[in-house]
């Protein structure tokens, strides 16, 4: 699980800001960034907030507001897995208790009252769906409340160091007072990666999510980019206060870049832009 991971993200959350703040010791590592070709052309988002980060060198090659504390939607979600992998095993028995009407926004897998998952499928269902009613059925079967499991991840987001972050629910719809950033999102992104069951279910376009009793719920990716032989996650999020947003994990050539777009005019076609310009402008020695 992510529990042992923890104790890390100290040191991720140091290794993420800019270099003039580093120690000695990870000013050294500094020294392995990755350069910009002498051809390199400049790149100016579109979206209010975005980033890219090099997950080799734990280095941001670009920033947008990256410290701007804005609403971010579904990609909450990922903080509400790290939150349940960090107190439970997979294999736990997870009954949907009565939830909350669905609004008209409301991203659904349409569970059932009573229906039994594993952790495993649950969480597959929630992260490749976005599904905000397999969020909730969590939060609650969690923490007895979706306020109480609130209060659970802010705990959490206090210990990981995450000081430009608040949650309000495990969903991510519009709520007063929950907030994040491009860079907590990638300091987040970063240590879930690390765990081999998140990093396979947000690189996952299409599963069958399967109830003990044997019901079957289809769930879709959300991500567009997924698929096309670059990127493989991370999540989507998208409200009206949020606008189109983005957290993304590209590979190539041996390379894996985080993006995020937070308030992008067109979320996709932006970060495969973005990413696209970091591997071409780039140089890793």
């Amino acid at each position: 699980m992510v529990a042992e991971l923890s104790s890390r993200l100290t040191q991720q959350a140091a290794a993420a800001r800019p270099a003039e703040q580093q120690s000695t010791s990870v000013e050294t590592a500094y020294s392995q960034l990755p350069t910009k070709s002498a051809t390199a052309k400049p790149y100016v988002a579109t979206a209010t907030a975005a980033t890219i980060y090099d997950r080799s060198s734990s280095s941001f090659l670009y920033e947008k507001a990256a410290h701007e504390q804005r609403p971010v939607a579904s990609i909450t979600k990922i903080a509400t897995a790290l939150t349940l992998l960090d107190s439970h095993s997979l294999d736990e028995i997870v009954t949907v208790p009565k939830l909350p009407a669905a609004g008209i926004y409301d991203q659904s897998l349409r569970i059932q009252t009573g229906d039994r998952f594993t952790l495993r499928e649950a969480m597959r269902g929630m992260l490749i769906y976005s599904a905000n009613d397999m969020a909730q059925a969590l939060a609650i079967w969690d923490s007895g409340s979706e306020a109480a499991f609130a209060r659970k991840m802010n705990g959490q987001v206090d210990r990981w160091g995450l000081r430009e972050t608040n949650f309000v629910n495990p969903t991510g719809l519009d709520a007063d007072g929950a907030h994040s950033s491009a860079h907590d999102l990638t300091v987040l992104a970063s240590l879930l990666l690390q765990n081999k069951f998140f990093a396979d279910t947000v690189a996952t376009p299409r599963a069958s999510i399967q109830t003990l009793s044997g019901k079957r719920y289809l769930a879709t990716t959300t991500n567009q980019l997924l698929g096309n032989g670059v990127v493989y996650g991370i999540k989507t999020g998208f409200t009206l206060q949020a606008g189109e947003s983005l957290l993304s994990l590209a590979k190539r050539d041996g390379h894996e870049l985080i993006g995020v777009v937070l308030n992008s005019p067109d979320r996709f076609k932006e970060s495969q832009s973005m990413l696209n310009w970091a591997f071409a402008n780039y140089i890793w020695k």
